[in-house]
């Protein structure tokens, strides 16, 4: 075992990472530790002491506590056993450049009696009393190459289920300093020396990121002083065949997810949905995540996510997110309302994006993060946005104020058509078939309040959904028929109140307003059922307004 490698890839002079020895005198020290380290790629670099070096390698999702689950470990050069205290800076440029924080650190007990030959023989199956994990785990080489290992939890006490605990979304921070990859790079305030750990200034470009707008910048703005509102009603977008291609118009991604507005009044942060309901309690990781901002009053809106892994919003992960945890959720930040003792309302909206912007953190990769946009060529945008099999976009105009209400100065253009349906009964299954539920009848409230059938839905269930739809919906059975007319072929149907509302994908509407190909998405829980009616494709005709931004916005895609 040797250090030669990770000398070589190392200049001493630029990086803070410390250069060192192999250990020749004897220890038992067994030291453990796992540095989560953002460089190109985030990734978790696991450690074990052996033979006065750290055995090292590079696992790109990070440790899992189930058994069933295993990580791919990409064995790298030794490294020094004083790196097993190194948090820090790597500067851009150099081997590894990034953020390295100290995630998780202890001991490990090696199983085999003779710990080196089981290594050479590429098998360590070993036991962890660390801060964060613990219990056996086993560690082999799948390739003859020695680059190609496999990271598993075994079966014991500290097992969990990915689907129900993911450490590394509930354990994030540092064992060392209890700091967040962002605080640890915006804030560090010490750096490896030769003699160990010494201080250094605070960086000045991560001090700027993290300073807030200051006050005389508001002021500049004419901006009215105002009290904070009790509620809040977010802005909404009207459905267009197609989006607005003029320069004074921005564009974002639709994402798949619940709109959410956050309302922190000094220590005080509640997250409500789009009709004013507390859902705090079902999000308190992002609460925390604005906590930690450390801003006084504001409102923000945005939508919350779970996106799978090729980085796009998923609405079913989303909820089941929710009910069983597994995934981190991702809150895209679109606009601010209010800010210190500032109704910002009245502002262009790419001012207030510019502002939104200064405030939140940088990190393209943290739970809380700023809804870039690209200004003009809607029609691009939307094209592209099609072709990466997004749900659609939201153009905006850049000049509008913020209005309580839906709007034409928002539009959203959709690749694929979706909306809400009020469910009013349920068809049951055939004999033989699948149980519980056959389909679902939709339906959607006209302009007499009266509900109005728009076919069936019957595919898009798994069986672990259509248990809990069906425990959700029986409660609401009833002997009246909800429909204003009665819908043909509904002989066998169990009618409902029509209170549940159900999110659909389809292809288009038929002539007797019935869905083509219909698909279940999920329940929506944040949408009142009389509020849904069938959404319609507004006339509208652009350009409207063609006044200059008043702003450019400072990211452009």
């Amino acid at each position: 075992m040797t250090l030669k490698v990770y000398n070589a890839k190392r200049d001493f002079k630029k990086t803070p990472e410390p250069s060192g020895k192999t250990l020749r005198k004897k220890t038992t020290h067994n030291l453990f530790v796992i540095q989560k380290h953002a460089a190109s790629h985030l990734h978790y670099d696991f450690r074990l002491e052996l033979n006065g070096v750290l055995l090292s390698w590079a696992v790109p999702k990070g440790p899992c506590l189930d058994p069933d689950v295993k990580r791919l470990a990409m064995h790298v050069e030794d490294h020094p056993v004083k790196y097993g205290s190194f948090e820090g800076i790597i500067p851009k440029g150099q081997y590894g450049g990034g953020t390295v924080m100290l995630w998780d650190k202890g001991k490990w007990f090696c199983e085999e009696e003779n710990p080196a030959q089981a290594y050479k023989n590429g098998k360590l199956t070993f036991t962890l009393e660390a801060e964060k994990l613990h219990g056996r785990w086993k560690l082999f080489r799948i390739n003859k190459d020695d680059k190609t290992w496999l990271l598993m939890k075994a079966k014991d006490d500290y097992a969990k289920p990915l689907k129900k605990y993911d450490v590394t979304v509930a354990e994030p921070d540092s064992v060392l300093t209890q700091q967040s990859i962002d605080e640890i790079t915006n804030n560090y305030t010490k750096r490896w020396g030769k003699k160990g750990a010494v201080k250094v200034a605070r960086p000045k470009a991560a001090a700027k990121a993290k300073s807030p707008v200051k006050k005389n910048a508001l002021n500049k703005l004419d901006l009215p002083v105002a009290k904070f509102p009790n509620k809040v009603f977010p802005e909404l977008a009207t459905l267009v065949s197609e989006p607005p291609a003029d320069k004074n118009w921005v564009h974002e991604i639709k994402y798949d997810g619940y709109r959410l507005v956050v309302m922190q009044k000094n220590k005080s942060i509640a997250l409500m949905t789009r009709n004013n309901n507390n859902w705090t309690h079902k999000f308190k990781e992002v609460q925390t995540a604005v906590a930690k901002q450390k801003f006084k009053n504001i409102i923000l809106d945005g939508e919350i996510v779970v996106l799978d892994n090729k980085a796009k919003s998923d609405f079913q992960l989303l909820q089941n997110t929710i009910k069983e945890g597994g995934h981190p959720f991702v809150f895209y930040i679109f606009d601010i309302l209010y800010y210190d003792q500032y109704d910002l309302t009245s502002l262009p909206l790419i001012e207030r994006k510019a502002l939104l912007e200064q405030l939140l953190p940088a990190d393209k990769k943290g739970m809380l993060r700023y809804s870039e946009h690209i200004v003009g060529d809607g029609h691009k945008v939307f094209k592209h946005a099609c072709k990466l099999g997004l749900e659609g976009i939201i153009s905006k105009e850049a000049n509008s104020p913020y209005q309580q209400k839906r709007t034409d100065q928002w539009v959203k253009t959709k690749c694929i058509k979706r909306q809400e349906f009020v469910i009013g009964g349920i068809m049951a299954p055939r004999p033989g078939k699948r149980k519980l539920i056959r389909s679902l009848m939709l339906g959607t409230f006209n302009k007499k309040k009266e509900l109005v059938y728009n076919g069936n839905v019957g595919t898009g269930f798994t069986e672990a959904s259509i248990k809990e739809i069906y425990a959700l919906l029986k409660k609401y059975k009833t002997d009246k028929m909800p429909f204003a007319k009665l819908p043909a072929g509904s002989k066998n149907a169990v009618w409902l109140k029509p209170v549940v509302v159900a999110e659909v994908e389809f292809t288009e509407w038929t002539d007797d307003n019935s869905l083509r190909h219909p698909s279940f998405k999920g329940i929506r829980k944040d949408k009142p059922a009389k509020a849904i009616t069938k959404e319609k494709v507004a006339n509208l005709s652009f350009p409207r307004r063609r006044e200059s931004i008043s702003r450019k916005p400072s990211r452009q895609r």
